[in-house]
């Protein structure tokens, strides 16, 4: 499913001092630029690849709502969390946190509104991004 940058990537977050800021960001590129050592081809695939990524695990995410299997809805929106926050992508890490938070005293939550929220979020990182591709 992912490349093998983005699969290093991963790897690699968890020595980044700070890769779980709570900040808003729809989009912040810093945090790639860091751990790829401002290697904009670098970072450029693994942005692409993250967009296409994140869209399937959104698309997973609102199917496993509509039909409610909650593990699977559990682990997507677990690994989504993760992806958030390794791309830079503020708003989405911040809703999901507030998704798990709410899944522990209410398994109905995958119905709520977060879920669509959530994805108008992917939405605008996805254009966040995109901008910023067509520019690095």
């Amino acid at each position: 499913m992912f490349g093998s940058k983005l699969s290093l990537f991963r790897y690699r977050l968890r020595d980044v001092a700070g890769y779980e800021s709570a900040s808003p960001n729809v989009f912040d590129p810093s945090r790639l630029m860091e751990i790829f050592a401002c290697d904009a081809a670098a970072v450029r695939e693994v942005l692409d690849e993250a967009i296409t990524s994140m869209r399937d695990l959104v698309d997973e995410m609102k199917s496993a709502s509509n039909e409610g299997k909650l593990e699977t809805w559990t682990s997507t929106v677990h690994e989504l969390k993760g992806l958030s926050a390794t791309v830079g992508a503020g708003e989405m890490y911040e809703l999901i946190q507030q998704l798990e938070g709410g899944l522990r005293d209410r398994p109905a939550i995958i119905e709520s509104p977060c879920v669509e929220n959530l994805a108008h979020a992917y939405d605008r990182f996805a254009a966040a991004a995109r901008r910023y591709l067509s520019t690095a």
